[in-house]
Order: structure tokens, then C-alpha cells, then sequence
């Protein structure tokens, strides 16, 4: 995080890559130009500094906080809106590591959350699911809402209305079921070793580094 707050101090040649022209639909970044690859680090070392905080049970508070101004300062930088920062840096998993703090401390939420994704992987095409409302505390709704999906409370009934309309939002979701039952095997046999580790994100999502909820809670488990 000091590397990110120190190049934040320095001011970048605009030609080299400035403002919109930065931003890339899938990747979050755009990093043809060298400005592009300097903002994806600072955002990747954003994450990797609080996947790390929330490995080891710091202050989330303050490390939110601190993301808050490295944030806000990145986009003065490089010409983006608080919003484009923010999207961009979601996409690179910021978003994930905040919702397994909220995991932590939710042991009801996680099961709801995991009743509902089992649900959705039994129809994986659709976008909306309607459960009934004890299934669904304020804090599983909060949950379901972070990962990108809506929550309604149907007037008059016991009933509420799920909606992932966007396809990260539905997949997001349905990973919930195998995450779960990752971290499950993993209580029930811990290895406290980098490789037991490494080999436990290549369950979840062969041939990458998973930036998900997954990572830091193994690192909790195995450590």
C-alpha cells in the first residue's frame, strides 16, 4: 500500500494513456499502454494488501478507509471517475475479499446464501429465483446484494424475489456451493502448507490465482 501511496505523488505523461482510454469492459484495465499496466498494479496491490489484511484479522475498518483514499487518489491521477476506479478495481477482486469479511462473521447468512446457490445451480440459465423470506435474513440479502444481485420482498407475502440479471452476478452465486464445500473438506483435513493451498484455488478455478472469497479464508483455515 506505501508503493501504491507514493506513485500516487508522482504525475503521469497523459499520452501515454489517460482518463476512459485506461478502461477495458472485461479486464477492468486496459493495460496496452504503459499507464494502463502501472494503474492495473497499484489496483492488484490494493487486493492483495487486503486479502491479506483479512487473512490475518486486522482492522477492517481502517484498511477499507485506506482503500477509500489510495482509490480516490488513483482516480485523480489517471482521470477517472470514483465509480470507474471503483469498477475497475471490483473487477480485480477488491469486491470478493470485502464480501469474506462479511462472511466471517455471518455463519447463518453463509448457509442461506449457500441453500440459495445450490437452488440456482439446479437451473444455472435463470436469472431470477423466488424463495420464501425466512430463507433470507438482512444480512443474506446484503450478501446476495454485493455479489450483484437484487433482493424484493414480494408486498402481502411470505415470498422474496431473487434477480441476477448480470451473467458475473449469476456466477458469482453459483460458485458460493463449491466454495463452500471446498472449505468444508478443508475443516475436516487441514494442511498447513503453501501447496495445500495453491492446489485448493485450482479446484475452484483451474489454471488462475483465484482472487475470490476462497483465499483468505484458506489461508485462515491452513495457517
Amino acid at each position: 500500500m506505501r508503493q501504491v501511496a507514493d506513485s500516487t505523488k508522482e504525475a503521469i505523461n497523459q499520452s501515454e494513456g489517460f482518463g476512459a482510454a485506461l478502461l477495458s469492459q472485461k479486464l477492468g484495465i486496459d493495460t496496452a499502454t504503459k499507464n494502463g499496466a502501472a494503474l492495473r498494479q497499484s489496483l492488484v496491490d490494493i487486493v492483495d494488501a487486503t486479502t491479506d489484511a483479512a487473512a490475518s484479522g486486522a482492522d477492517m475498518t481502517e484498511r477499507n478507509r485506506q482503500n477509500q483514499e489510495a482509490l480516490a487518489q488513483l482516480a485523480r491521477q489517471y482521470g477517472l471517475t470514483g465509480e470507474q476506479i471503483r469498477a475497475a478495481a471490483d473487477k480485480l477482486g477488491l469486491d470478493d475479499v470485502e464480501v469474506t469479511v462479511a462472511l466471517k462473521g455471518a455463519p447463518e447468512a453463509v448457509q442461506q446464501l449457500a441453500a440459495i446457490s445450490a437452488k440456482w445451480n439446479d437451473m444455472p440459465t435463470q436469472k431470477t429465483m423466488t424463495i420464501d423470506s425466512s430463507a433470507v435474513t438482512k444480512e443474506t440479502q446484503g450478501l446476495l446484494e454485493r455479489l450483484g444481485a437484487t433482493v424484493e420482498r414480494i408486498p402481502n407475502t411470505n415470498q422474496v424475489k431473487i434477480t441476477a440479471d448480470d451473467a458475473d452476478a449469476r456466477a458469482k452465486i453459483l460458485m458460493v456451493t463449491q466454495n463452500i464445500a471446498v472449505l468444508n473438506a478443508l475443516r475436516a483435513n487441514r494442511r498447513s502448507t503453501s501447496t495445500r493451498l495453491c492446489s485448493i484455488c485450482e479446484i475452484v478455478r483451474p489454471g488462475e490465482r483465484l482472487k475470490g472469497w476462497i483465499v483468505p479464508l484458506c489461508r485462515r483455515l491452513l495457517g
